[in-house]
């Protein structure tokens, strides 16, 4: 018996319908495993729920952009905005512990509880999605000599995780018109002293710049949690804030 492809008979305008409604864990599944409707998803359905999901933001990466899509894609803002990379891809490595780890599925825990929670977990896994990415948290850690450059990030607080000596909340955000900024000319100005061999957690980019090291976030001060950030080339930011005392960042 024949197979038939049900989604080659449908209309464009329904299978974009169709794809929009799904929920996130079932977009990115469906990314992986149908060439026929990635294109979509990454032409269409992604900046559906970038531009649902944060309208200034995308309003603003739009404004001078020479293009109809970001800086990396609407797959990496739509990575930014729904999804935390984990742990390593934001530059801590640290060992499991068995005794602290939880169930990955995201459907042991129901809303808030399971995005407000306290855990120990490595790798990448659905952001909090009530919390928006804001550019007044950018402007928190940038360095009073960028205050002017725009960054839009989310709030680390809202995504923690816990091991026997540590509280690592991790954020994520993305500079607006990246290449026209004071930051990449100071990066490059600096040559490759701060440039570091750590893939981008939401596009292709195969190297990222540490912004704490080249002193383009202010500087811990004794008793503050302890900084780490990575900026690609497209302006993805990717950081953690390492506090050992278990105080609430903001």
């Amino acid at each position: 018996m024949t197979s038939v492809d049900i989604f080659s008979k449908l209309d464009h305008d329904v299978l974009i319908k169709i794809i929009s409604d799904l929920d996130l864990k079932d977009l990115g599944r469906l990314a992986c495993v149908s060439k026929k409707l990635c294109p979509i998803l990454l032409d269409f359905c992604y900046k559906i729920k970038c531009t649902q999901k944060n309208p200034a933001l995308v309003s603003d990466l739009l404004s001078d952009a020479v293009s109809s899509s970001p800086q990396g894609g609407w797959a990496g803002l739509f990575k930014i905005l729904f999804c935390c990379p984990g742990l390593a891809q934001a530059g801590v490595h640290v060992e499991a512990s068995p005794k602290k780890a939880v169930n990955d599925d995201v459907d042991d825990f129901s809303g808030d509880e399971y995005f407000r929670v306290l855990f120990f977990r490595m790798g990448p896994h659905l952001a909090w999605e009530g919390s928006r990415l804001n550019y007044e948290y950018g402007n928190y850690l940038l360095d009073d000599r960028f205050t002017r450059n725009c960054l839009y990030l989310s709030d680390w607080s809202r995504c923690e995780h816990l091991d026997e000596k540590h509280n690592y909340s991790i954020y994520r955000g993305i500079f607006i018109n990246f290449k026209q900024t004071m930051i990449w000319r100071e990066l490059n100005d600096d040559g490759e002293e701060h440039k570091v061999d750590m893939k981008c957690s939401f596009c292709p980019c195969k190297h990222t710049w540490d912004l704490y090291t080249s002193l383009c976030f202010k500087q811990t001060r004794a008793g503050e949690p302890v900084d780490r950030a990575f900026v690609c080339e497209n302006g993805h930011v990717c950081g953690v804030w390492i506090d050992k005392h278990g105080q609430k960042i903001l």
